[in-house]
């Protein structure tokens, strides 16, 4: 089923979380995120302002290493966006979250992102993926991780959403179909 009509993501986001509560009622909402720039923050935003919610960080290097993929430095005057995304990113850490989860080794940067979205598919009793639609411009990518989840028939509400990316010849537009979602496999 697709809802229909353009809404912000997050008033989609939002949808799929009501969605997902009343799917499994009587449980505790807990992310599983590895709280990366772009959509996965989005969702760990929307989902951390319910005061109940719980967090477990799933990062697929060590959290040192992890934050310098947000900007190089704390300092504002430096690179003010990366300084916040790195200062949000250690405050959800130390703040939040119930469990920091961190990928074993992996030879490729991009096999530690792939390891920490197939964790949160195999772990995760529903996802909430804002995705384009398009094949995985890597390893790791969210449709790698969505057709894990498919194959493992977890519910997934796809989000549909450009991915805004700066590179233009990268960057994708779904039309029409932004600010709908899809749920896949719900009860």
């Amino acid at each position: 089923m697709t809802r229909r009509g353009w809404r912000s993501s997050n008033a989609v986001i939002k949808e799929a979380i009501e969605r997902i509560e009343k799917a499994f009622p009587n449980r505790y909402l807990t992310v599983f995120s590895p709280l990366a720039v772009g959509a996965d923050r989005l969702v760990a935003r929307r989902l951390l302002e319910r005061e109940a919610t719980r967090l477990i960080a799933v990062l697929p290097v060590p959290a040192e290493d992890y934050q310098n993929d947000f900007g190089p430095t704390d300092e504002h005057h430096v690179d003010y966006d990366g300084a916040e995304l790195r200062q949000e990113f250690r405050h959800w850490l130390s703040h939040r979250a119930i469990e920091v989860i961190t990928m074993t080794a992996s030879a490729t940067r991009n096999e530690a992102y792939e390891k920490a979205g197939f964790y949160i598919a195999e772990n995760s009793d529903a996802m909430i993926a804002v995705w384009d639609g398009a094949p995985s411009q890597g390893r790791g990518g969210t449709a790698e991780i969505v057709a894990k989840a498919r194959f493992w028939r977890k519910p997934i509400c796809h989000v549909w959403a450009g991915n805004y990316k700066k590179d233009p010849a990268k960057r994708t537009d779904v039309g029409a179909k932004h600010g709908t979602v899809e749920y896949i496999n719900f009860p």
